[in-house]
């Protein structure tokens, strides 16, 4: 059971972004001083993709947020809460079932819902919407 649990806290998606998004000081200094070869699927490429990101988010005048899917609802909320003033908008797009979620309620993003695991209306308009959101970037 503990390691039923412990597979599920992993892919918890607030936790995931939380590990994506946070800034760590030292990480930089030990990501130099791997090697890190393109495509290499290693704690060091984590390392230096978590440096890039949380470096790209303090130097933007903005951060738009689009998140998409069944975890989106538990992303975006864990992503607004990291960024902060930092985030100018959000489109978070999800099943229907997702968006009557707690998270939801509180989320500043817009919130669509879009068909799961078939699409169909809301699928399209939520898609267009998503590609309005992106031409605006």
């Amino acid at each position: 059971m503990r390691i039923y649990a412990a597979a599920v806290a992993a892919v918890d998606p607030r936790r995931a972004i939380s590990r994506a998004l946070s800034i760590d000081a030292n990480a930089e200094a030990n990501a130099a001083g791997t090697n890190k070869r393109v495509g290499a699927s290693s704690m060091a490429s984590a390392e230096v993709s978590r440096v890039n990101v949380s470096s790209m988010i303090e130097r933007a005048a903005g951060v738009r947020l689009l998140a998409v899917g069944k975890a989106a609802i538990g992303m975006a909320a864990e992503a607004e809460e990291r960024l902060g003033d930092r985030m100018i908008e959000g489109l978070v797009i999800a099943p229907a079932s997702s968006i009557a979620s707690a998270d939801a309620a509180t989320l500043r993003s817009r919130v669509m819902s879009g068909a799961h695991p078939l699409p169909d209306a809301s699928s399209v308009a939520a898609a267009r919407s998503a590609l309005e959101f992106l031409a605006r970037a």
